[in-house]
């Protein structure tokens, strides 16, 4: 009897302490949307560092049309003709990335793959130096955007693998890492003392200096005519028998700002 008196009143709390939950319940808000994942964070690495690796990136139904990425040396190239400043070449490498990113990971492998294809086909020790040159002077400059905008050092350790291991071959020296570069391979973060940091005087884009990138051009704020004041009536005059403050103004008027397209100098 006394177990279940106990059972009873411990039912008749809990009936009390649902309904009491129910009374106070708030409504959850929904939850705000996950971010959108970039595009570049899906695509496809190397798993190692052999020509196999490097060939199974581009296999699969994933990969884009090579369409995508011909021709896209060019544009580093083209600057490398244009400036022979490094800090431009530099910072035209990492506004390309940072424009297309997609676009210069695909152009990256494929550089290595046409480099490697190429050397097969070249008998002249003297043109397979050129050619490993030519290649890395682009290569370079993106790997190192590369680490510089998404912090991703994949490309730069792709890069200098196949530089010291072409090295020995084509230009028969064996190449060290030096400590700073041995660094930043193994760097986790943005180093503040970084040749990236663009002194405050330096503005605007290189690429659209040299021509590479078409300028986003503001559109013209419409500006409005001015109102014109009517001149004083004369006694006897028409414009006495039927007075008007001011001119009607509301006629149709072409108003533009014309925008230097020269780019000043940096």
């Amino acid at each position: 009897m006394y177990l279940s008196e106990i059972a009873r009143l411990f039912l008749m709390m809990s009936i009390g302490f649902t309904i009491a939950s129910c009374s106070t319940t708030k409504e959850v808000p929904p939850l705000e949307p996950l971010p959108v994942v970039p595009e570049i964070a899906g695509v496809r690495h190397p798993s190692g560092y052999e020509w196999a690796d490097l060939e199974a990136v581009f296999l699969g139904p994933d990969v884009p049309s090579p369409d995508v990425w011909k021709g896209c040396e060019k544009v580093l190239q083209t600057l490398n003709e244009k400036t022979v400043s490094r800090d431009e070449r530099d910072r035209g490498a990492l506004e390309w990335v940072a424009d297309e990113p997609v676009k210069a990971h695909w152009c990256f492998y494929d550089g290595l793959r046409q480099l490697h294809t190429s050397l097969e086909k070249t008998e002249s020790i003297l043109e397979k130096q050129k050619q490993v040159l030519s290649a890395f002077s682009t290569l370079i400059p993106t790997a190192r955007a590369f680490q510089k905008e998404f912090q991703d050092t994949r490309y730069l350790r792709w890069a200098i693998h196949e530089y010291r291991k072409l090295s020995e071959q084509v230009f028969y020296q064996s190449l060290t890492l030096s400590p700073d570069m041995t660094a930043l391979l193994v760097e986790t973060g943005p180093d503040p003392s970084s040749i990236w940091r663009r002194p405050a005087e330096q503005t605007g884009s290189v690429l659209e200096k040299y021509g590479l990138r078409v300028p986003v051009m503001a559109e013209p704020t419409p500006v409005a005519p001015a109102r014109v004041a009517a001149p004083s009536p004369t006694s006897g005059s028409a414009m006495a028998q039927d007075p008007v403050d001011e001119f009607d103004t509301n006629w149709d008027v072409e108003a533009g700002l014309e925008i230097d397209p020269e780019f000043s100098d940096l």
